[in-house]
């Protein structure tokens, strides 16, 4: 059931924070929804409702939409954490550089996000080396699982280093949402990552996800050998009431245990952490006197070009968007140059692997 629209969010925020008592509050503000005086009312009602942390994202990596954002963070007092998506267009020292530009904006922890669930393990380590490395910012992760590499990655990324781990109840996780917390919790137990979350604990918050839990008790008329009985079934963990048709008529409504309100998850944190050096992918070498096509690392479609024939471009300028998968992608330069020639116009379909544009280094 919706809730009544005169509902006060914030005042349900502050709820919230009471029952989780030492643990933060973390909401996931997207710069390219809400702009402007829009977006500073929100952090500011936030800020004093019991948010603790702002996730800052945007689809496209533009710091232009979030620098206000982590700004108006900043000046609550507030933790303003940035994310960096991570997509097939980008490589590693892109978006380090991307990194090392949200900590110049006065973000105060990095979040690497992978939405398409296709970043490894050894993809993964290789990035956080990286960024620690070059930015010196604590790392979360936020992978999404829709082929089951989050949860190894999200392994291998514990016992690399990484600050905390974005997971989900059981109910909600896998495809195109979040690992499950039990299954990371439970593959870290007994290391020196351990998150020493009880997994009883859990168990009983995700049943308040259950499909039907919500719905409260149902009443149902079951015949047993002859016999009419109503059944009242409650969610799991409560109990079902028996009684006999004849006995009902004498209570004309049966008390129903509510159940217990749901408890929200939280980012599993990893307490030690400890490093070992991983020997990164080496920087694409800068040649001159030549030309280097820029292709396309997925089928998508062109959404905008940014560039124009002529244009001098450095290693990192975005050069067009490329819509893929309902996610927006930037096409970034991966040398120094001049635009050559433009291969592609802005509404046409390209292949994995097709040349789009065609720099002169």
């Amino acid at each position: 059931m919706a809730p009544p629209s005169n509902e006060n969010k914030w005042k349900n925020i502050k709820k919230i924070k009471q029952a989780l008592k030492t643990t933060p509050v973390l909401v996931s503000l997207d710069t390219g929804r809400i702009k402007g005086k829009a977006l500073e009312r929100f952090i500011e009602l936030g800020s004093t409702g019991g948010v603790d942390i702002f996730r800052i994202h945007t689809t496209t990596n533009d710091i232009t939409d979030m620098q206000r954002a982590i700004g108006a963070v900043t000046k609550t007092g507030k933790h303003a954490e940035v994310t960096i998506v991570h997509s097939e267009t980008l490589n590693v020292d892109l978006l380090t550089d991307l990194g090392k530009s949200f900590k110049d904006h006065g973000c105060q922890s990095l979040c690497l996000s992978d939405p398409t669930g296709i970043l490894y393990p050894q993809k993964t380590t290789e990035l956080l080396d990286q960024l620690k490395k070059t930015v010196g910012l604590p790392i979360s992760l936020c992978f999404s699982s829709p082929y089951g590499l989050a949860e190894t990655a999200y392994c291998s990324a514990a016992s690399f280093g990484v600050e905390s781990l974005y997971c989900v109840l059981s109910p909600i996780a896998g495809r195109d949402s979040l690992p499950q917390t039990k299954t990371i919790v439970t593959a870290l137990a007994g290391t020196d990552w351990s998150t020493n979350l009880k997994t009883e604990a859990i168990d009983e918050a995700a049943r308040h996800f259950e499909p039907g839990s919500a719905r409260g008790p149902r009443a149902y008329d079951v015949v047993v050998s002859g016999s009419l009985y109503h059944v009242t079934v409650r969610p799991s963990g409560v109990g079902a009431e028996i009684i006999p048709a004849a006995q009902a008529q004498a209570h004309s409504s049966l008390t129903v245990a509510k159940p217990a309100p749901a408890k929200a998850s939280a980012p599993a944190t990893i307490r030690k952490i400890k490093t070992r050096p991983v020997s990164p992918r080496p920087a694409e070498k800068q040649t001159t006197g030549g030309t280097k096509n820029v292709r396309s690392t997925m089928e998508g479609t062109i959404l905008d070009i940014l560039v124009k024939e002529g244009d001098a471009v450095e290693r990192g300028t975005k050069l067009l968007i490329l819509e893929a998968m309902k996610m927006q992608n930037q096409v970034m330069s991966p040398v120094s140059g001049t635009v050559a020639k433009i291969l592609v116009k802005a509404g046409e379909t390209v292949k994995d692997g097709q040349n789009l544009i065609t720099l002169a280094i």
